[in-house]
């Protein structure tokens, strides 16, 4: 044995025991012993893949190419280390290269699928990946990418079954749980899906997107205690990753702690400036708090970021509305609207900026429009009762009370604006049963009373 083959050969075997730069050491005496050893600047670039330096590994996959033409290991490995750097394309070439020299290799499909799915081309990453799985079909990793394209396809059922038997054929892999996990949660069978998520948080306790998604998935639940919990971990784990903050702050909104929901999206925020919900959220909570100013500028920035936030205008609204500020309500209901025309609730909003603005005709043709959009709309039945009234429409407006009644029974308001037109048209004993109704449902008797008595004194 020559010396560049003795120092390859000590090479390989501290590669083996992960011991990458006492490795890259001797393949580079044995590159100094034999400038021409292809296999020498291959397993160099390997090593120094595996210690996180992709670009120095290009370049020795590139001069083992160089020597031998022929190496299909080089390309498929050069192509791994370009997905590395987020080259796709170029990667894409040496896979393709990988499989013509050697069209048996299972990992080249594999690894170009993964890069076809990297680009968006879902289908063509599907055509590999279905190769990959003919050759091996014993490789887990196929089956897991797989069906993480069916899921970006949303494809959920199809990914499953992937999923499966990538779990099947890999117990510990995690990355299997969890994105069968995030299928389940897609189809809304979230119980199941914190059971994946939960087999892969014991098969690797510091796996920060397992916790991140299991968090995500306790909030949907309205179990908000238990999604802090976990995404304390997601954070604990990964400090810089900003959607946890946000995510987290969505757990302390639901839970009514707005200032402690505040600080986290000033985190999020701070780690990622551009991120446009972080505002949109933080002025949800300002806004919950009274503070609509701020709410307002969040919203604003929140709208810079992303023209096109559709609930950002919406609740910009509802901020200005709530500080007397109709008209500039009315133009970021109207933007809403234009950019997603299907909202029933930005029509409704509407209409009550008009509604306040004394422009009670557009009120009730934007109330019109909410409840062709929700037939099923409680409160857009009643406020355009309460237009008709103002209207003098008093037989149209008794009717949208009684639909408003109809869909929500235990619409107190509902009952009591009906009574009151019941007496106006002294119909009294209508207004009885409406009035028994009301108390029922915890209405003031003294305040319900003095209002009644006051419509009484007018007839």
């Amino acid at each position: 044995m020559g010396d560049a083959e003795q120092h390859f050969q000590a090479g390989k075997r501290l590669h083996d025991l992960g011991r990458l730069n006492e490795a890259i050491l001797e393949y580079s005496r044995a590159i100094e012993f034999d400038p021409g050893m292809a296999r020498a600047y291959h397993s160099r670039g390997l090593a120094y893949g595996h210690a996180g330096n992709p670009r120095q590994a290009i370049q020795n996959y590139s001069q083992a190419i160089r020597l031998d033409p022929q190496l299909a290991g080089a390309y498929r490995d050069r192509g791994i280390a370009y997905c590395d750097v987020d080259e796709a394309l170029q990667a894409i070439k040496d896979f393709d290269e990988a499989i013509r020299l050697e069209p048996g290799l299972a990992e080249a499909y594999y690894r170009r699928g993964v890069a076809y799915r990297v680009m968006g081309d879902f289908y063509r990453g599907i055509k590999d990946l279905d190769e990959a799985i003919r050759l091996d079909h014993r490789g887990a990793q196929a089956y897991c990418e797989r069906g993480c394209v069916y899921s970006e396809l949303g494809e959920y059922h199809t990914a499953i079954d992937d999923f499966d038997e990538a779990v099947k054929l890999d117990p510990n892999s995690t990355k299997a749980f969890v994105s069968r996990g995030n299928a389940y949660a897609s189809l809304g069978k979230l119980r199941r899906a914190i059971e994946d998520y939960t087999e892969a948080i014991r098969l690797d306790p510091e796996l920060a997107q397992a916790y991140h998604s299991r968090g995500i998935a306790y909030r949907e639940l309205a179990e908000f205690e238990l999604a802090i919990r976990d995404l304390d971990h997601a954070i604990r784990l990964d400090p810089e990753l900003a959607g946890d903050y946000d995510n987290r702050g969505n757990a302390y909104a639901n839970l009514g702690q707005f200032r402690r929901a505040i600080e986290d999206y000033d985190e999020a925020i701070r780690l990622e400036p551009e991120l446009a919900v972080s505002y949109y959220n933080r002025a949800n909570a300002n806004r919950e708090l009274g503070e609509f100013e701020r709410a307002i500028e969040d919203y604003g920035q929140a709208i810079r970021l992303d023209p096109e936030y559709t609930k950002a205008y919406n609740n910009r609204g509802n901020a200005y509305a709530s500080i007397g500020r109709l008209k500039e309500a009315v133009e970021d209901y109207t933007e809403a609207i234009r950019l997603e025309p299907g909202l029933s609730t930005s029509h409704y909003n509407r209409a009550n900026a008009r509604a306040g603005l004394g422009h009670t005709q557009e009120a009730i043709e934007d109330y019109d429009e909410a409840i062709r959009l929700d037939p099923h709309y409680a409160k857009a039945y009643y406020n355009r009762g309460i237009a008709y009234a103002t209207l003098g429409n008093l037989r149209q407006a008794i009717d949208d009370y009684s639909q408003a009644t109809r869909v929500n029974p235990r619409y107190a308001k509902a009952y009591v604006a009906r009574a009151a037109v019941y007496t106006v048209l002294n119909m009294d004993e209508q207004a009885q049963e409406d009035i028994d109704r009301a108390l029922e449902l915890g209405v003031d008797p003294i305040l319900l009373e003095v209002r009644l008595e006051e419509l009484r004194k007018r007839r």
